[in-house]
């Protein structure tokens, strides 16, 4: 949950209070990088939950309070909403509580004092492909505008701009959480969005975030990460984001700069030495430089591991990961097997060569460690048309990896980070377990039972590495592994 805060730490200094301080993953976060936080949580249990989370922070205080009935308290540097806003019809007051939130927010701040705000967007593209609406569980419940005057409410961004305004509040800027605010593994800031930095393609990682949405219980009505590179392509990335992160200056002169980086992406699901912040930094001439860094510097990556770690700055590649071409292809009915190792096939004479030109041609099944982690979506078609180029090779494998093992990790990543497909020709395909085996088939790599079960036992060994826990897959679970064919939206409309 820190990740939606994380580009924006440059502000988060001096005196901070957060209204709704929920359970305190926020609160703990404010703590921990040495803001002086008033936490107001209007719940007594939560508030006794948040204390309980950062006792050794003092630093950090919580009141057990609303913001409307807190008593006088000093100006603060920054104000946070964070999951707040939708909130206000059912605990505010006043003829439009949301306006009175943000206008209480305002009187709150210094007068250089800047306001954080997060919450859904009423139009997001997911729930535009069919996602429920994350207050009431109920599908087009906020695109068909079923709010009520004492019920939870989001907004458009054009909407949720003029409330802010209206607010008194001098300049607004929005960054991107994808999928969303509350799971944010990327943040777009506005350079990498309102056209200005034309040679990055944000749209790449709004698209790879779209699997990591815990909030997909179903199939969509399409291939949201298809759709998004379409509303990349058309500058909508700012009205149809799941949610936003609106940064609101108290006065439009003085305010603070939010950071120099246009994008940041995040892996923390990983064990704390191993997690990092990918940064896009913007250079003269319109040149980004890829920065990555560790999250918790001072945790040391486990020694005398068959695995290496090392994070480099690379130079950005505007273009699209190899995979959109999988994509493509699973969204057309009728897709094969063979259609699907065809495009298998482009990877390897991909990584083929780069293994030639790093050294001399690869040797019969087996492939050098840094292979580990050349998978499709690490391959970047550049946008120019140049040589597909192989991105952010952290990972090395400390000895040869077999090639089959390889080919089977490119297939199962590939596909289980799509949130879903057409109907194949074959409808045993939909099972993945089923379609890797008439892969490896194709390819000349074992698919028998044996053979599954070494790849499983090779993919968990490396999870336990990296995620310090497997997949828990055994050969049973694996053969159950379905992917989620798209909804037939006749189907759709009459549920």
């Amino acid at each position: 949950r820190a990740n939606l805060l994380r580009p924006v730490e440059n502000l988060l200094k001096g005196s901070v209070l957060e209204i709704g301080a929920g359970c305190g993953d926020i609160t703990r976060y404010l703590g921990e990088i040495g803001a002086e936080v008033v936490a107001l949580e209007g719940s007594r249990r939560r508030a006794g939950v948040v204390r309980s989370r950062c006792r050794d922070l003092p630093n950090v205080q919580v009141v057990n309070d609303v913001a409307e009935e807190a008593g006088a308290l000093p100006p603060f540097d920054v104000v946070t909403l964070i999951g707040v806003l939708e909130y206000a019809r059912i605990y505010g007051r006043g003829s439009v509580p949301e306006r009175e939130l943000l206008s209480k927010a305002w009187s709150q701040l210094a007068d250089d004092g800047v306001l954080i705000v997060a919450i859904e967007n009423q139009i997001g593209l997911k729930y535009l492909a069919g996602m429920p609406e994350d207050h009431v569980g109920k599908a087009m419940h906020g695109i068909s505008g079923h709010y009520t005057d004492d019920s939870v409410v989001t907004f458009g961004s054009e909407e949720l701009r003029r409330l802010l305004v209206d607010a008194g509040f001098g300049r607004v800027e929005f960054a991107l959480p994808f999928p969303d605010y509350k799971f944010p593994k990327s943040v777009l800031m506005e350079p990498a969005f309102d056209g200005s930095v034309p040679a990055f393609n944000a749209y790449t990682l709004a698209s790879q975030s779209a699997v990591s949405d815990p909030q997909i219980p179903y199939p969509p009505l399409f291939s949201l990460e298809r759709v998004w590179e379409m509303v990349g392509r058309n500058g909508l990335l700012l009205p149809l984001a799941n949610s936003f992160l609106v940064i609101a200056y108290k006065s439009a002169i003085g305010e603070r700069p939010i950071t120099t980086d246009i994008a940041f992406h995040y892996a923390t699901d990983r064990l704390p030495g191993y997690s990092k912040q990918t940064s896009f930094h913007l250079l003269e001439r319109g040149k980004i430089e890829v920065r990555n860094r560790p999250v918790c510097p001072h945790t040391v990556p486990l020694r005398e591991r068959p695995i290496g770690f090392t994070l480099r700055d690379e130079v950005y590649v505007s273009g699209t990961p190899y995979t959109v071409k999988l994509q493509k292809l699973l969204t057309q009915p009728g897709w094969t097997a063979e259609n699907v190792t065809d495009w298998l096939r482009g990877w390897l004479d991909a990584l083929d060569a780069k293994v030639d030109a790093d050294g001399g041609p690869p040797r019969h099944g087996v492939v050098p460690g840094w292979a580990i982690d050349a998978l499709p979506q690490n391959l970047i078609v550049p946008s120019d048309g140049g040589t597909p180029v192989f991105i952010d090779l952290e990972w090395e494998w400390l000895g040869e990896v077999g090639r089959d093992y390889l080919a089977y990790r490119a297939v199962v990543v590939s596909l289980t980070s799509i949130t879903a497909v057409a109907a194949p020709q074959d409808l045993r395909h939909v099972y993945i377990e089923s379609l890797l085996r008439d892969i490896m088939t194709l390819l000349g790599f074992g698919a028998a039972r044996a053979d599954v079960e070494r790849y499983l036992d090779l993919d968990g060994a490396l999870r336990r590495l990296v995620y310090g826990a497997d997949s828990g897959l055994s050969i049973s679970a694996f053969a159950d592994m379905r992917m989620r064919l798209l909804m037939d939206v006749r189907e759709a409309a009459t549920d």
